[in-house]
């Protein structure tokens, strides 16, 4: 008996959906009358732009999608991001060589070539109106001994 009620309620539903479906077409739907203006039901003008597609949203979508795409190629960002990353792992090393003597040697020779370097800045700066080939010839070998 439970079940019949449940068929003839169905039943009901669907006739009564499927008239008020029909009820609610307009005979004149399919063609619709452009000399008369769009009005709402309360009498004002429709909007039409919630009828007309956004175009900025398109244009965002594509954005969008241009953002969050998969490439393989490295942009400027990834490689300044590498950078960073290199930067932070070499910060992080300890000098293990300070106290040797390798470094000592390397001290040494850089005072050498510093004192070297101040010599020819001073004769070129102050004099500067006495410069002549046999100075800058010593100045050439001086060099030519901070490269070996």
């Amino acid at each position: 008996m439970n079940g019949i009620y449940r068929h003839c309620f169905l039943i009901l539903t669907m006739l009564l959906m499927g008239m008020t479906a029909t009820a609610q077409r307009r005979p004149d739907s399919a063609r619709r009358d452009t000399a008369r203006p769009l009005r709402d039901t309360a009498g004002l003008p429709r909007d039409t732009a919630a009828v007309r597609r956004d175009s900025m949203r398109a244009r965002r979508a594509r954005e969008i999608e241009s953002l969050f795409a998969d490439t393989a190629r490295l942009t400027a960002s990834d490689y300044q991001l590498l950078i960073e990353r290199n930067f932070v792992v070499l910060d992080q090393i300890s000098n293990s060589t300070e106290d040797s003597s390798v470094n000592k040697s390397i001290q040494d020779e850089l005072r050498d070539y510093d004192s070297a370097i101040a010599l020819i800045r001073d004769n070129v700066v102050n004099n500067s109106g006495a410069l002549n080939l046999r100075n800058l010839q010593v100045f050439r070998i001086l060099l030519q001994n901070l490269h070996t």
